[in-house]
């Protein structure tokens, strides 16, 4: 992926440059959003509830616009 000017103000491009999360088998990975984190972040508005969502990834998305931000 080429970084850009513009890759400061999308997460979802922000995340596998600078970003790295242990997986399930504890090796350091980019962070790579799955399908679910991207519908999330391009349809999101500023009054998203997230309820019992385990397992999805939201958190991880989320902390990651946070510090990107």
């Amino acid at each position: 992926m080429a970084i850009t000017a513009n890759i400061f103000e999308d997460t979802l491009e922000f995340a596998p440059v600078y970003l790295r999360i242990l997986d399930k088998e504890k090796r350091l990975r980019p962070l790579a959003p799955n399908p679910v984190q991207a519908e999330f972040m391009t349809h999101r508005t500023r009054r998203d509830l997230v309820l019992k969502a385990r397992q999805l990834g939201f958190t991880t998305i989320i902390q990651a616009d946070l510090f990107r931000k």
